[in-house]
């Protein structure tokens, strides 16, 4: 990392609490300090972890693949070497087939062969949206599983960054020929989704049963401290939700849901992460800060990764027993046509 970079670190670490010697610590055991080069997926999960490695032990190692994966795909891109570019990805012992596929829109033979027939950078380009996509999506889903997991390791396993995709509302008609979006509630964004599911999981370990439905703004408001309208302000994306104000957010709720006693848990920010992956990768705004366009996904390929990590990672994990509310929808229905 360079030093503009680590003193930028030092002080988030010194924000979160951290001594100067456990600072030092955190940023001594970085992928990229211990390898003396770029390992900017290693860097991403240890930071994420806060430094405690047992945390995402089984992300690391992916990490760690996709790092050495990213730094032999940089040194032949800076070559201006296209077959060596090529090489790296085709002959790559752990990309599966699955890295090849991207639904069923192109079997992992059909993408292979585009990446071999390219000529130029341009057409490599192209060819090689669908195996990094993989990589993005098996990567997120790694976060997801082992997180969940560890984190909440009473409750049943469960592809939790789904529930926190942006869905249009529920009094939309999904099976009409054309959409019409009412007036109200039109889209559930990310960070609502967050705010709501955050609630419920503080709910749940205070009381030990789920609200029955989501809770409501008003709810939120009240145990945040936070006024109603800001909280709407929070779902519809006019104010930000920065990893600041989740903290200070998150510690105010549980704190209000906690006896004078308790020990405050520290904030999920894979959750918050994965909300913000959302939000900035499915949602546009225009010049007044209000939703534009709105990418559905449904999740088909993501929830193919987090299987195959389950299935690879099962034997290391624990599954526990307890069921999530059931007004946790997943992923949205996605339309045939787009959404205005």
């Amino acid at each position: 990392m360079a030093d503009d970079s680590i003193a930028w670190l030092r002080g988030r670490l010194a924000a979160a609490q951290f001594t100067p010697s456990e600072a030092e610590t955190f940023i001594s055991q970085m992928p990229s300090r211990r390898a003396g080069r770029a390992r900017a997926f290693g860097d991403f999960i240890h930071r994420l972890s806060r430094g405690d490695g047992q945390v995402f032990q089984l992300t690391q190692r992916l990490a760690e693949r996709v790092d050495v994966l990213c730094e032999e795909l940089v040194f032949a891109h800076d070559a201006e070497n296209l077959s060596a570019f090529k090489s790296v990805l085709l002959d790559n012992d752990w990309l599966r087939d699955q890295h090849w596929c991207l639904g069923t829109e192109a079997p992992s033979e059909q993408v292979r062969q585009k990446v071999v027939e390219a000529r130029d950078w341009q057409a490599l380009d192209e060819a090689t949206k669908v195996p990094f996509a993989n990589v993005w999506l098996s990567f997120m889903a790694a976060i997801d599983l082992e997180f969940a997991q560890r984190h909440f390791e009473f409750f049943a396993p469960r592809p939790l960054f789904l529930d926190l995709l942006p869905t249009l509302g529920p009094t939309v008609e999904m099976g009409a020929a054309e959409i019409e979006l009412p007036r109200r509630d039109r889209f559930r964004l990310p960070t609502r989704r967050l705010l709501e599911l955050c609630f419920a999981l503080l709910h749940y370990r205070a009381h030990r049963v789920w609200p029955s439905s989501p809770p409501t703004r008003k709810e939120i408001a009240r145990a945040s401290g936070y006024r109603d309208v800001d909280i709407g302000n929070f779902y519809d994306g006019t104010k930000k939700l920065t990893a600041k104000v989740f903290g200070e957010w998150w510690a105010t709720v549980a704190r209000d849901f906690a006896t004078s006693s308790e020990v405050v848990p520290p904030s999920p920010t894979p959750l918050l992460m994965a909300a913000l992956a959302w939000h900035s990768g499915m949602v546009a705004f225009d010049a007044r800060s209000k939703v534009r366009q709105m990418t559905l996904f449904d999740g088909g390929e993501y929830l193919s990764w987090w299987h195959a990590h389950q299935q690879d990672w099962g034997a290391e994990l624990s599954a526990g027993t307890v069921e999530w509310p059931g007004w946790l929808d997943g992923p949205p229905d996605v339309p045939t046509d787009p959404v205005p």
